[in-house]
């Protein structure tokens, strides 16, 4: 997933971890070296995380726990904001999030169950 200015990336894997990379500015984006690590966030879910989505501050992450992952980052620190447990009966194998208008941000939820969600981010 990438961040909305499209300089940031974050990749997921089934070791339970978040990478976050910068773009390289002395490389094109399809050379190697393009991009730098800059963080590694471990264990994020108890199980393989399937599915990321990143939207202005928020990025959200869907897993075979069962769960979603609602983070944000803060100096290349990641936050973890919400977990919703339990937020599907099987793996989460597909997640996107969008915003309806600057205040209004949803994500849509999709899992072995068989059932698609949507959920409204609230902030307080």
């Amino acid at each position: 997933a990438f961040n909305n200015d499209g300089n940031k990336m974050i990749s997921i894997s089934d070791d339970l971890s978040l990478i976050l990379y910068q773009h390289n500015l002395n490389h094109n984006l399809n050379q190697i070296g393009a991009w730098n690590v800059i963080n590694t966030y471990k264990k994020v879910h108890n199980r393989s995380i399937y599915c990321i989505s990143w939207l202005d501050d928020y990025i959200i992450t869907g897993s075979g726990d069962n769960m979603i992952n609602i983070s944000s980052l803060d100096n290349n620190q990641l936050i973890n904001r919400l977990n919703l447990t339990s937020a599907h009966g099987g793996d989460i194998n597909s997640i996107q999030l969008f915003k309806e208008n600057e205040n209004n941000y949803y994500v849509l939820s999709a899992s072995d169950d068989e059932i698609i969600k949507l959920w409204q981010i609230i902030e307080d």
